[in-house]
C-alpha cells in the first residue's frame, strides 16, 4: 500500500512539473496573440478614424492624408449636394460629382480665403469670385483652377484692374485704375503692361 501510495506521490510531484513549463509556454503564445490583436484593433481604429474625418491612405509613404476631393458621407454615392468640413479646417459647401466638387459651390479657406462660383473635376472653372484673407477680391471667369477669360481684381484700398486674364495673369487688353486718379490702358502681357501700347489715362 506504501508503494503504491508512494508512486503516485512521485508521479503527481512529476507531472506537476510539465503544466508548469507548459504555462509559461502557453502565457509567452497568448501574450503574443494579445499584442498581435491589441495592434490589430489601434490599426482598425486608426483607419475608421482617419477615414471618417476624410483622408486617405498613401501607400507611398505609409501615412494618412487628406483627401481634397472627398466623397459624401454617404459612401455609395458621390453626386449631389452636401457639406464637407476637412480637418484642416477648410469647409464645402456645393455640389458633387464623382467624389469631386463640380457644379455651383463655395470653398471656404481656413485662413479666411473663399471662393465661390463654378467647378468642373475637382477645380474652380466658369464663372466666380475669390476673396482673398487680405481683404482683395477677383470676379471673373476661370479656366482650369486659374483666372482666365474676363475679370476684375479689386484691391482692398480701392484700385482695380478691369480686362482679360491668361492663366492666371493680366493678359490682353485691360485698364488698371487708382483711387489717387492715375490710371493705365492698353495691352497686358503675363501681367505687365506692354509699355508700346499703353496708354496713360488720366480721371
Amino acid at each position: 500500500m506504501g508503494t503504491e501510495n508512494s508512486k503516485p506521490t512521485g508521479s503527481a510531484s512529476t507531472s506537476s512539473s510539465k503544466p508548469n513549463m507548459n504555462s509559461s509556454s502557453s502565457k509567452t503564445i497568448y501574450d503574443q496573440i494579445k499584442k498581435q490583436s491589441d495592434d490589430h484593433s489601434q490599426q482598425a481604429a486608426l483607419a475608421k478614424a482617419n477615414s471618417m474625418k476624410g483622408r486617405v491612405f498613401d501607400p507611398l509613404t505609409g501615412r494618412w492624408k487628406e483627401n481634397p476631393n472627398p466623397k459624401r458621407g454617404d459612401s455609395h454615392s458621390s453626386d449631389g449636394y452636401a457639406v464637407k468640413t476637412f480637418p484642416s479646417g477648410n469647409k464645402y459647401e456645393g455640389e458633387w460629382k464623382d467624389g469631386k466638387y463640380h457644379g455651383k459651390g463655395k470653398l471656404i479657406y481656413a485662413d479666411g480665403r473663399q471662393y465661390e462660383g463654378d467647378w468642373f473635376q475637382g477645380v474652380n472653372h466658369g464663372k466666380g469670385s475669390f476673396l482673398y484673407a487680405n481683404g482683395d477680391r477677383y470676379v471673373g471667369e476661370y479656366k482650369g483652377g486659374k483666372q482666365h477669360g474676363q475679370g476684375k481684381f479689386l484691391w482692398k484700398n480701392g484700385d482695380k484692374y478691369i480686362g482679360q486674364w491668361q492663366n492666371g495673369k493680366r493678359h490682353g487688353k485691360g485698364e488698371l485704375m487708382k483711387i489717387n486718379g492715375d490710371g493705365f490702358k492698353g495691352m497686358w502681357t503675363d501681367g505687365h503692361p506692354d509699355m508700346q501700347l499703353l496708354k496713360n489715362v488720366h480721371r
